[in-house]
């Protein structure tokens, strides 16, 4: 997904040539793991988070959103099972996870969404999750970023049950990551599982249909 976004920075259009190594199998699946882990290395970075199944991969170009949304896509469009990762949420901000520091940092980018000069009136939910932090109080951290968003000329409405955009906020230690999401009750939450569930399933009742409308049309014909 990211080569397909962003190109490859290795590939420069000039033809390669060929080696004597080019003829031994071995040699040339060796070469093509190496560039896999090259091209890893360009486009991210694995960050320690100190939680157990909590992984932070930091995208050095590109937008964590564009590229998340991809992955998606591609889950989706190729029904394909996801089997060692559970969620997959872009991260578009991050601060310290002190109450302090979120009330200092928070409003200028919230306010890129909720309070330019192209922003419309919407429903907004805010999903709260904590790992690993006992210091910040959920409640106190909720209130906040909500009076942040209607904080300006546009009053947003809170809706829990039908929201327009959801305001992530991941507590990972002394971390705060926050996403700011059109799409993320459509996305399951951006839950992989359920996304390649939910597609296979289509998938299924799609063909399911197809089939019962081209027996329907073979015995209309018969008849």
């Amino acid at each position: 997904s990211a080569d397909r976004l962003y190109g490859d920075d290795d590939s420069d259009g000039s033809p390669k040539l060929n080696s004597a190594a080019d003829d031994d199998p071995s040699k040339e699946l060796e070469k093509e793991i190496n560039a896999l882990k090259d091209d890893w290395k360009n486009h991210f970075q694995a960050v320690e988070t100190g939680v157990k199944n909590i992984y932070f991969i930091e995208c050095h170009k590109g937008d964590p959103y564009e590229l998340t949304t991809s992955i998606f896509k591609d889950l989706i469009e190729r029904k394909a099972s996801v089997r060692h990762c559970q969620r997959l949420i872009p991260v578009t901000f991050i601060c310290h996870s002190t109450l302090e520091d979120i009330k200092k940092n928070c409003p200028n980018y919230l306010k890129q969404y909720f309070q330019s000069n192209t922003s419309k009136d919407c429903k907004f939910a805010i999903a709260y999750k904590s790992r690993y932090n006992g210091d910040l109080d959920r409640d106190q951290v909720i209130a906040a970023v909500a009076n942040m968003v209607i904080d300006g000329t546009i009053k947003h409405q809170v809706s829990l049950d039908n929201p327009d955009v959801v305001v992530v906020i991941e507590i990972v230690k002394n971390a705060c990551c926050m996403s700011i999401l059109e799409d993320f009750h459509q996305m399951r939450k951006y839950n992989l599982n359920e996304v390649s569930h939910h597609g296979r399933s289509e998938g299924k009742s799609t063909a399911g249909k197809r089939k019962s409308q081209e027996d329907n049309a073979t015995t209309s014909t018969s008849n």
